[in-house]
């Protein structure tokens, strides 16, 4: 058992431990006002912002989901617009065959147009000369219609210097022997011969 003066001791000890226990609890006791205060004024703000953040979150959500919106026309848009691209090249594959089978008309028209000009050409070429030929034979014809006109004038005369003669002949019969007329008549036949022969050789040429 302990003596009185260790039970003493032992009681000064325990109560400077609960003075000091008093002063700190004091001192708590009196900063807890302060403290209350700024836990409150934490707390007001926290709740603050959380209410700024749950808001924050909301505007957040609520542009997501109109994004998510927008996203999805956009995809469907989108798809629209893939269709009618495919659709597009479709066609546009389409009209380049078109254009090139165009194309390769348009050559077979080229180079038909190409022969049907030199064609052309070569008829109007062999048209100039069958009408400078044309043109040639008719002043050819011209000229031996005009020595065609010339001897049968002068035919003519020859004929009626013939009449002249066999009249001559005729009326001077008596006059000539059988011998000198037949040598007048073979003259004459020879001057005619030659007429005709000459008309022959200017009709052939």
């Amino acid at each position: 058992m302990l003596d009185s003066k260790q039970r003493e001791a032992q009681l000064l000890q325990a109560r400077e431990w609960l003075a000091r226990a008093f002063a700190r609890l004091e001192t708590i006791v009196g900063v807890l006002p302060d403290r209350i205060k700024q836990l409150e004024s934490t707390r007001d703000k926290s709740a603050h912002r959380i209410k700024e953040i749950e808001e924050l979150l909301e505007r957040e959500r609520a542009i997501t989901s109109q994004r998510q919106s927008l996203t999805d026309g956009a995809a469907e848009e989108v798809h629209a617009l893939n269709q009618k691209l495919e659709k597009l090249e479709k066609l546009a594959a389409e009209r380049d065959k078109k254009i090139s089978e165009a194309e390769k008309n348009l050559t077979l028209k080229e180079n038909e147009l190409s022969a049907y000009e030199k064609s052309h050409a070569d008829s109007l070429e062999r048209e100039q000369k069958y009408t400078a030929t044309i043109q040639s034979l008719e002043e050819e014809s011209a000229a031996i219609e005009r020595q065609l006109e010339l001897m049968k004038e002068e035919r003519e005369s020859l004929q009626k210097q013939l009449g002249v003669v066999e009249e001559k002949d005729n009326s001077y019969a008596l006059m000539f022997t059988q011998d000198e007329r037949l040598s007048l008549l073979k003259t004459v036949d020879t001057l005619i011969e030659r007429v005709d022969a000459l008309a022959h050789v200017e009709l052939t040429k």
